[in-house]
């Protein structure tokens, strides 16, 4: 691992123990939740700032046809639709795809804290710029024409291929079907039978 890395993990911690801190200092509520269920839908109030414990849940946005389209995939010690935070409305749907546990506070109590306190406020917005470069990372491999070139920068980033039942969410996640990433993951193992 790089130094570059090393220090980017080590600032990411620092500003996940921030948030955590934050949300105890404000009396976060947790709650939790089993896959299936829905958080909140589009066109929903914000009233609450959700921070994600432990699971995985994902922001959806529907399309035309109705099929989901994920714009963020939040798990352990991420914040759900970070840019809600500044919204009246919710913009997508939120799924828990993996039993889940979270923290969640008081919307407006969350904006008035962070705008008081300028070493929060510093904080948040590193925090929000992770999300804008985790997002320009997701439109970049999404953007790569072949899913084998979308796979390899999706791992490169440090994710892991999970459990085959949960493949369909690292094809979602992709922008590619499910039946494309079985196909590349088919030929992988063709190529390299013990490397998976």
């Amino acid at each position: 691992m790089t130094s570059h890395h090393i220090g980017e993990m080590h600032m990411i911690l620092i500003m996940s123990e921030a948030i955590f801190d934050l949300f105890n200092q404000l009396g976060a509520r947790k709650s939790s939740m089993v896959a299936g269920q829905w958080l909140f839908h589009a066109d929903d109030p914000v009233e609450m700032i959700y921070l994600v414990v432990s699971g995985e849940i994902h922001l959806l946005r529907m399309t035309e046809g109705g099929a989901e389209f994920p714009v963020q995939r939040a798990v352990d010690g991420d914040i759900l639709a970070e840019a809600s935070v500044y919204s009246g409305r919710y913009h997508c749907s939120a799924r828990v795809i993996a039993d889940a546990q979270l923290y969640w506070i008081n919307a407006n109590r969350f904006r008035d804290t962070v705008v008081k306190d300028s070493a929060l406020a510093r904080t948040w917005a590193e925090y929000l710029a992770k999300s804008v470069r985790n997002a320009r990372l997701v439109a970049e491999i999404r953007g790569m024409k072949t899913v084998s070139a979308r796979l390899n920068a999706w791992l490169a980033d440090g994710n892991q291929i999970p459990e085959k039942g949960r493949w369909q969410l690292v094809a979602s996640e992709l922008g590619v079907t499910r039946e494309a990433l079985y196909r590349e993951m088919a030929r992988r193992r063709l190529e390299h039978p013990t490397a998976t």
